[in-house]
């Protein structure tokens, strides 16, 4: 099955941006933040932890 994820990133310091996404697997809101905070490093090569957060996510079977 396929499916479409659709919502709304929020960054500290950053614009609102509208975002969609297709994957074979369904996941949950705390999923996909974790796969967007992912690898995120920062000049010392520690791990980033930004403040991400998902607005009017919805996760469809498409």
């Amino acid at each position: 099955m396929a499916y479409k994820i659709t919502a709304i990133i929020i960054k500290d310091g950053h614009q609102p941006i509208n975002w969609t996404h297709f994957t074979n697997e369904e996941l949950t809101v705390e999923q996909c933040i974790e796969k967007l905070s992912n690898g995120k490093k920062n000049s010392f090569g520690w791990k980033v932890n930004e403040l991400i957060q998902l607005d009017n996510f919805e996760c469809v079977r498409v």
